[in-house]
């Protein structure tokens, strides 16, 4: 069985000699899942460690939330249409939705309906006019784009983010 498996551990992995942590697990269903860098089930410890932050004092159920939800959602033509919308706005500015730190935000684990990732595709359309109106460079229209993420996800989702 290896000395990888502890319950003690953080997420489920244990730290490895060198300090770093092991991030091998079990997959539950390995024909129907994968998830190659190894965070199903620790986007709270990825975000803390990106962030340099904790959930807020008192939060119930927190998360590392997506602003926009990662995932397929094979069975939701809905949502996976909001979410199209979404994710091309952040590709057109160079913001992976997955793994970006302003692309989540501490928040409750809850709010993923088809209602909210509208309400993020929606905000995302309105800023990407605003900004693409401005005379900005690359790296500052990311930045415009990414402060407009954080705000867009602070009015749906409420909490503090980074």
């Amino acid at each position: 069985m290896g000395d990888w498996a502890s319950s003690s551990s953080e997420c489920g992995h244990s730290p490895a000699s060198d300090g770093s942590w092991r991030t091998q697990s079990y997959v539950h269903d390995p024909v129907a899942f994968c998830d190659p860098n190894g965070l199903a089930e620790c986007w709270g410890a990825y975000f803390k460690k990106l962030s340099g932050t904790n959930p807020p004092e008192g939060m119930e159920n927190p998360h590392a939330h997506h602003i926009i939800f990662k995932g397929e959602f094979a069975n939701n033509p809905r949502m996976q249409a909001q979410l199209a919308r979404s994710r091309a706005i952040a590709d057109k500015y160079g913001i992976d939705p997955v793994y970006d730190k302003g692309a989540l935000m501490w928040a409750q684990n809850s709010g993923h309906s088809v209602t909210n990732a509208k309400a993020v595709a929606d905000g995302l359309t309105q800023a990407d006019a605003a900004i693409s109106r401005q005379d900005l460079s690359p790296p500052d229209a990311t930045a415009a784009m990414t402060a407009e993420l954080q705000r867009i996800g602070q009015s749906i989702f409420g909490s503090n983010s980074q």
